[in-house]
């Protein structure tokens, strides 16, 4: 991809999605009319068993969002991995195609194996052939052509926010709120104040829609800025530093740099899964003389890049998990073991 497509590229990303926190424009109301019509279509001849999931010979965990990106679903599903793997199993972490993704699962989980693959079917029987036992699907929620024995899916208050909730590309929504409903369990991904009033709010929207699923809270904490490269090593960010995010959300993530006291004079905006090619690199340069602050998504990239130049360090961020985490935990050990009977969901104030 050249210099100029890659420009084009970014800038028509901005545009549409600044368009989804305003009134989208004729164009883009029509595209979203074609793909949800198109996307409803399939999944009505998914539920018709017209069309149907193949099974594979293992227990296979889904973890997804709704929305094109932004939803937490990365470090909740390294978080099923970890437990999986705790637990005595051998899980494997399955990511579709996307590098950065695939190399964020191995430096979060390091002792599990990870096939990236927009094959899912062939980096599994990878995967089994490695010796791996159960699989957990990295962005699984849409991908219906292999079976899942369990059905997780994460939700962020920011996406929820929308309240006209378009599909794509007038909106980040890749399918109907309603289809919560064929989830086993929703995790309502934050960060900030585990109090805020809004996630309660979300939680009985959520309930109204899809009553019988287990819900669960996991608050991403911002704990601290950890090295992505060597001249990081020892050393802590200033306001010198430059904030970079290549994130579908990158608001949250300027807020949370700033809730650790940091304040970074710059703060640079690229797209979901930037590939920081020349023109990129130069900005990031160019704006911050102290280093770089990102997140772990940018910092797999950034850190190498920049290596010789700059130090990069990255916002970690820890899943602390609320309420419902203890079923959530046990349904996804029972899953990986062969036995699909998730823990029903708790009553309204119930602990565990």
């Amino acid at each position: 991809m050249t210099a100029l497509s890659r420009t084009l590229r970014a800038e028509l990303e901005r545009r549409v999605r600044d368009a989804w926190s305003v009134r989208p424009g004729v164009g883009l109301n029509l595209a979203s009319m074609v793909y949800g019509l198109a996307h409803d279509v399939r999944d009505l001849l998914y539920e018709a068993g017209i069309l149907h999931g193949r099974r594979v010979p293992v227990p296979v965990i889904s973890v997804g969002g709704l929305t094109s990106g932004g939803s937490g679903k990365t470090p909740v599903s390294a978080s099923i991995a970890g437990w999986l793997f705790e637990g005595g199993g051998r899980p494997a972490m399955i990511t579709g195609g996307i590098p950065d993704e695939a190399e964020v699962q191995r430096l979060l989980n390091p002792d599990v194996l990870v096939e990236d693959d927009r094959d899912r079917r062939a980096a599994i029987q990878r995967a089994m052939a490695s010796g791996a036992r159960s699989v957990v699907l990295d962005s699984g929620f849409q991908h219906r052509r292999i079976r899942s024995d369990l059905q997780i899916v994460c939700i962020d208050p920011l996406s929820a926010s929308m309240t006209a909730r378009r599909r794509l590309p007038a909106g980040p929504f890749r399918e109907r709120w309603s289809s919560l409903q064929r989830a086993d369990a929703i995790v309502l991904v934050h960060r900030g104040n585990s109090e805020d009033p809004s996630l309660r709010t979300l939680e009985t929207e959520v309930r109204r829609v899809a009553p019988g699923p287990l819900i669960v809270q996991c608050l991403l904490h911002s704990s601290r800025f950890s090295p992505a490269n060597q001249l990081a090593e020892g050393t802590e960010p200033s306001t010198e530093c430059a904030a970079v995010a290549g994130i579908m959300w990158p608001e949250p993530f300027f807020d949370a740099v700033d809730r650790l006291g940091l304040s970074p004079s710059t703060r640079l905006a690229f797209r979901d899964h930037e590939p920081y090619a020349a023109a990129e690199l130069s900005r990031i340069r160019a704006a911050g003389p102290g280093g770089v602050v990102c997140t772990l998504k940018d910092a797999v990239k950034l850190g190498p890049l920049l290596a010789g130049e700059c130090p990069v360090w990255y916002l970690e961020e820890r899943p602390v998990w609320g309420v419902g985490k203890r079923r959530l935990r046990d349904g996804v050990l029972r899953t990986g073991g062969g036995d699909r009977s998730l823990v029903p969901a708790p009553n309204p104030g119930e602990q565990g």
